[in-house]
């Protein structure tokens, strides 16, 4: 018996069927329960840009002389699992599945959308990841937030990520990427998305500068990153997007931040890192202390920024007449070190700040004695010349700058 679809897309799901059938022109997709075809069934998708469902554990279409014919490879359904064969499709996609789900000899160019919440992880291998210079197109798409689990890509330098919303509702993806050779991660789309970074300590470049949207959907355009990268004093650069960004650095490595649009979280960790806020009242977090000659730096700070001490002790609520007489004034002559000490001297937990070079410096003093310790009391540098004068510090220990 011979099936043969018309000129528009059509939608058929069949089981191992042992009819002929061929989908004819128009973009059809088939949605397949069974991984073989029965005795003397075939499958052509036609002209057209076609999609083959595998709502299977495991499929291997290209070495079956039955189907044919197909440019899409998706994964989905409920008994959708499994190794899947990726040679001679041109796209791959994956939806809601049962459990786990591998593409291999995938090709290169070949991309991955993620359409719905995958269970279990998606682990994408590429048929020759041997080069150093292999990138890969990572798409989340849908009109509410995805899910999108785990994407395991081996031996991939760049990762580029689109996270699209189809509908005018803006929401935020999650996704865990696991791409330990990737150096470079790049994120566009109209979506935000909170990446957890698990062990790729290789990347030097996050960009999310692509992420855009209008200024009311910043809560739902947030990119969530954590720098892994471990090499000490690695230069790092990490760039957020529209939305309101969380955006941490790494210990070891020289962070550059930069928060772009959007009321930004940036989160200093160690090391000798500059981070910028862009537009908005952004929130800078001293996690750590950092030492004398590592240290934080604030490129941009300005009215209605905050920068959060409350990980470095306990630091007591400052009025603005209190921040203006805890500026420290030395001789024209004065060193940096002699600033610091000056700054650090007394008991702990107590605050300073003053300008030197043209610059703006904050200490927190978190030792007892009369000098700065490396290491245990924080310094932190606002570029330029900033009046903390007239800022305050809250009993949660956040500063405003006025």
């Amino acid at each position: 018996m011979l099936f043969v679809g018309g000129a528009g897309a059509d939608a058929i799901s069949i089981g191992a069927t042992t009819k002929a059938i061929n989908m004819g022109a128009g973009n059809d997709v088939v949605t397949l329960s069974s991984a073989t075809l029965g005795t003397g069934g075939t499958l052509n998708g036609g002209d057209g840009k076609d999609t083959l469902v595998a709502n299977t554990n495991g499929s291997s279409f290209i070495a079956d002389p039955a189907f044919g014919g197909f440019e899409v490879l998706r994964v989905a359904g409920a008994a959708a699992q499994g190794s899947h064969n990726a040679n001679g499709f041109i796209e791959l996609e994956i939806g809601n599945t049962a459990g786990a789900t591998t593409f291999t000899n995938v090709a290169a160019g070949v991309g991955l959308t993620v359409l719905g919440n995958p269970t279990g992880g998606t682990t994408v291998t590429l048929a020759n990841a041997t080069g150093t210079n292999d990138t890969f197109n990572l798409t989340l798409k849908s009109a509410s937030a995805l899910t999108a689990g785990s994407v395991t890509l081996a031996g991939v330098e760049t990762v580029n990520i689109t996270s699209t919303d189809t509908d005018t509702t803006a929401h935020t993806n999650t996704l865990t990427l696991v791409a330990t050779a990737a150096k470079s991660v790049v994120v566009t789309g109209n979506a935000g998305l909170n990446l957890t970074n698990t062990g790729n300590t290789a990347i030097t470049s996050f960009d999310a500068s692509g992420v855009t949207g209008a200024a009311a959907d910043a809560a739902a355009l947030a990119v969530t990153f954590v720098s892994a990268n471990v090499t000490v004093a690695e230069n790092v650069t990490i760039k957020g997007g529209s939305g309101n960004d969380s955006l941490t650095g790494s210990a070891t490595a020289n962070d550059s931040i930069f928060g772009n649009d959007g009321a930004d979280t940036l989160v200093y960790t160690g090391g000798a890192d500059v981070f910028t806020g862009g537009a908005g009242n952004d929130t800078f977090v001293a996690g750590v202390a950092g030492t004398k000659t590592a240290y934080l730096t604030i490129a941009d700070a300005t009215a209605g920024d905050i920068i959060d001490l409350s990980a470095l002790g306990t630091v007591a609520a400052k009025t603005a007449a209190q921040m203006l007489a805890a500026k420290v004034t030395l001789g024209a002559a004065a060193t940096f070190d002699q600033y610091l000490d000056a700054a650090a001297a007394g008991a702990a937990n107590t605050l300073a700040w003053f300008n030197f070079g043209g610059d703006t410096y904050l200490v927190v003093d978190q030792s007892a004695g009369n000098s700065f310790v490396s290491g245990t009391d924080a310094v932190i540098k606002l570029a330029g010349v900033v009046s903390l004068g007239t800022s305050s510090i809250s009993a949660t220990e956040l500063l405003t700058i006025a």
